[in-house]
């Protein structure tokens, strides 16, 4: 075998296939995890032999499609020995591989913040986000935002101070300043919400709906966490805070507003099945009830 085509090989193996303690070797095999929508498996200490593309009828992900040209030249004693095939099959798989892994899930954590409770809030979704393996985040305060910025991002968590029960003005006036040339090209993106008012009560889940409003107007279609994340806290309408986070309740709830945009944006945009928040092993009604 060419030296070369090893060591494609040997990238190709690098990009896309990691030990995987948790799971049972099964005849001297490892089953390595599933990265960016594909799966792979690899004899102990050699290289990948065959890929698993999901791909259904309709050009979404779905159905396991083996490749397997690439694993029975590997098997087939007599194709082994010509290097040149087995070189353009690694060249194929390598390709292949790293055209997916550049397709990532975009989230933007857009907000504003007046006292940085806000902004403390909008630092731990960005965290939740980055928790699904395969996400770019970008975090930023609308003063440093533009309509690139919404023409970038797959989902927004979209976040501001509760202020006499409703958004921000500053909030509010760089909605009104969007380029109307944006109006009706943002449809079908993933949104969802989060803010922060002076105490319990004060108007949260009001500033809430009226953030949900606006990404409604722009054709996102938006979405409530089920989650309970600690005793008494959820995000069904989106997280809330009464001062800046302090409770670990709280924080995961930030967290895992993020993490479920991430999840539906990977899920719903990028065609990753394996992303569905229902797919997930995490613990998400532990305090339900208490």
């Amino acid at each position: 075998m060419l030296p070369w085509a090893i060591a494609l090989r040997r990238v190709a193996a690098e990009t896309c296939c990691k030990k995987n303690t948790n799971e049972k070797n099964t005849n001297d095999h490892r089953r390595c995890p599933r990265i960016l929508g594909f799966e792979a498996r690899a004899k102990v200490g050699e290289l990948p032999t065959q890929f698993v593309s999901r791909i259904d009828v309709s050009g979404r992900k779905g159905v396991d499609t083996f490749l397997l040209l690439d694993s029975f030249c590997l098997r087939n004693p007599f194709l082994k020995q010509f290097g040149i095939l087995y070189a353009v099959l690694g060249c194929l798989n390598l390709v292949f591989v790293r055209r997916k892994a550049c397709k990532l899930s975009k989230i933007l954590v857009l907000y504003h913040s007046n006292s940085g409770n806000t902004q403390k809030m909008a630092e731990l979704v960005a965290q939740g986000a980055r928790q699904l393996e395969g996400t770019e985040v970008r975090l930023k305060d609308v003063s440093n935002a533009d309509h690139n910025d919404l023409k970038w991002c797959d989902g927004i968590a979209l976040g501001s101070p509760t202020n006499y029960g409703s958004v921000s003005w500053q909030m509010k006036q760089w909605w009104d300043q969007q380029p109307i040339e944006n109006w009706g090209k943002l449809d079908g993106k993933i949104g969802c919400v989060f803010t922060s008012a002076g105490a319990w009560g004060g108007g949260q889940e009001w500033t809430c709906m009226t953030l949900l409003s606006i990404l409604i107007n722009y054709g996102f279609l938006v979405f409530g966490v089920t989650d309970y994340t600690g005793v008494k806290f959820s995000a069904h309408y989106g997280a809330i805070s009464a001062g800046p986070p302090m409770e670990d309740g709280n924080q995961e709830a930030c967290r895992r507003l993020g993490l479920r945009l991430a999840e539906w944006s990977a899920s719903l945009i990028d065609g990753r099945k394996d992303a569905h928040p229902l797919n997930q092993i995490y613990e998400r009604f532990r305090e339900l009830g208490k």
